[in-house]
């Protein structure tokens, strides 16, 4: 990791990530949602919503649908709080348009700055994509993962889809148990198997 990385993170997930890895020293600067881990209390802030607060859910519906409708942002980013900062990597969001100060937005504000800084875009659709991010994220940031590989055990599977669309039209087969009942049954054998369970090490940057 180098002692130079300062990092402003835009999405509350990819703050708690840079913490999980060890990175939190290299964190300056976070959102204005950003509440865990307690040490993002001190952080700069650097979004605002334009939504205001105290209103109703159904308040809060209207002002978002009247925001987007006119092709206006929800959120704000603090250009000038971000340029002082000397940042030289952002982490955001292009997922959710409602979700985090607009990618498009980021992008524009990080071709102004001085430092020029890279940014990255975390949009995971699967817990797969979340460990990948785990992996960009800690190689934007110079601190790239140490892992160690075990032989796969009995039964271990990387990737497992269930399509039993072939079946039914080839074999004429029909499922006899519904699908809450199959994931309770599952839940309950690895619930009296633990023992077969191994705990998975905590991944640090190295």
């Amino acid at each position: 990791m180098s002692p130079s990385m300062r990092i402003a993170s835009l999405v509350p997930s990819a703050t708690e990530m840079l913490y999980a890895l060890g990175l939190g020293e290299c964190v300056v600067a976070v959102t204005h949602e950003c509440d865990h881990p307690p040490e993002v209390a001190g952080k700069a802030r650097l979004t605002r919503s334009v939504i205001p607060e105290g209103l109703t859910p159904a308040e809060i519906d209207a002002a978002v649908r009247e925001v987007t409708g006119e092709g206006g942002a929800l959120y704000e980013l603090d250009e000038h709080a971000l340029a002082r900062l000397d940042v030289n990597l952002i982490v955001t969001q292009a997922l959710c348009a409602v979700c985090a100060v607009s990618y498009d937005d980021v992008r524009a504000v990080a071709a102004r700055l001085p430092t020029h800084p890279d940014v990255l875009s975390l949009d995971p659709e699967t817990l797969g994509d979340v460990l990948d991010d785990a992996v960009r994220l800690a190689d934007a940031a110079g601190a790239p993962i140490a892992v160690d590989f075990a032989d796969w055990r009995p039964g271990d599977q990387p990737v497992y889809v269930s399509d039993i669309r072939k079946a039914q039209r080839d074999l004429h087969w029909s499922p006899q148990v519904s699908l809450d009942v199959g994931l309770r049954r599952l839940w309950n054998w690895v619930d009296s198997e633990i023992e077969l369970c191994v705990e998975v090490p905590r991944v640090k940057a190295g």
